[in-house]
């Protein structure tokens, strides 16, 4: 049975914070590597998309170069690492993924999006204040739209269901960015390389 090279995360952090060469992989989802990816250099295939010949024809396979593998928390990492060493290659999986190397503080870029959360208490915030000020400037009926803002807060609150929350969800920008998007896109991604490497 084939059994997997391993860093520990703390090691691997320590060598790239340090300015070590390294040749990093990061085997993740599109999603994931948009929302959060290593600053330092790496290259990026999703695991899906990971042909260890081509692998080999670009980056050559060098005992005494590993090369390092990260996925989430470690899982696929183990999967890409036993295709790249069925072609010599030195693959070592970062124990943990990039998440335990966030805990050990490792330098990263982030995406912007703004969380769900605070995009409701934005566009809630708007509304008050554009029924206030249309209460008071065009007609009194629009203080409504304020105390509306307000009942559907509490209920939110009282009830646990949002629908704003479900609506922008739906909104194109939140698309790719839910826990529920991004677990799809990691599921397909693993039936995608299991089909691969079984039909292979």
């Amino acid at each position: 049975m084939w059994t997997p090279q391993t860093i520990s995360s703390s090691d691997f952090c320590n060598r790239l914070q340090a300015g070590q060469a390294m040749t990093v992989l990061d085997v993740r989802t599109k999603v994931e590597h948009r929302t959060c990816r290593l600053k330092a250099p790496h290259a990026f295939i999703p695991l899906d998309k990971l042909d260890a010949g081509a692998w080999v024809a670009k980056h050559g396979a060098v005992p005494e170069q590993p090369v390092y593998i990260l996925c989430a928390h470690g899982r696929r990492a183990i999967g890409a690492a036993e295709l790249l060493a069925t072609r010599g290659v030195n693959a070592v999986v970062v124990e943990g993924g990039l998440a335990t190397c966030l805990d050990e503080g490792i330098a990263t870029t982030c995406s912007k999006a703004i969380p769900i959360e605070r995009q409701i208490r934005m566009l809630a915030g708007t509304f008050v204040v554009l029924g206030i000020a249309l209460g008071a400037f065009v007609s009194p009926v629009f203080y409504s739209l304020a105390a509306i803002v307000g009942v559907a807060l509490a209920a939110s609150g009282i009830t646990g269901f949002c629908v704003v929350s479900k609506a922008l969800c739906r909104a194109p920008w939140n698309m790719d960015c839910t826990p529920a998007a991004m677990q799809s896109a990691i599921t397909d991604s693993m039936r995608k390389f299991q089909e691969k490497t079984q039909s292979a």
